[in-house]
């Protein structure tokens, strides 16, 4: 286990692991909870089924998660940089200026 899997992301403040295992990293330090038995453990496949599920519900939401930070940092950066929205659309005509100087070209 390297150090950054134990940093939580920034946002989502999920670590690593649990976003790929469905469940808090257990540390091993007085007062950790023990994981509480399973009684799907008997039945292997499902326990699979139980667990493909619950991860892509969890890679869903932590997609979700990222989305909506998009969009959040989105509107942050167009109201810092005040953003318009262009008013041209396909086959306006569009003029381009060249402001650089021409050094013996």
């Amino acid at each position: 286990m390297q150090k950054n899997d134990l940093t939580p992301h920034s946002k989502l403040l999920l670590l690593p692991y649990e976003i790929v295992f469905g469940r808090p990293l257990r540390l091993g330090i007085p007062g950790d909870p023990h994981p509480v038995g399973s009684d799907t453990k008997s039945d292997k496949l499902a326990y699979y089924r139980w667990l493909t599920t619950e991860l892509k519900r969890l890679h869903a939401a932590v997609k979700e998660s990222r989305e909506e930070m998009k969009r959040t940092e989105k509107l942050a950066y167009d109201k810092a940089h005040k953003v318009v929205t262009p008013t041209w659309k396909v086959d306006d005509l569009v003029l381009l200026k060249d402001d650089r100087a021409n050094l013996g070209h």
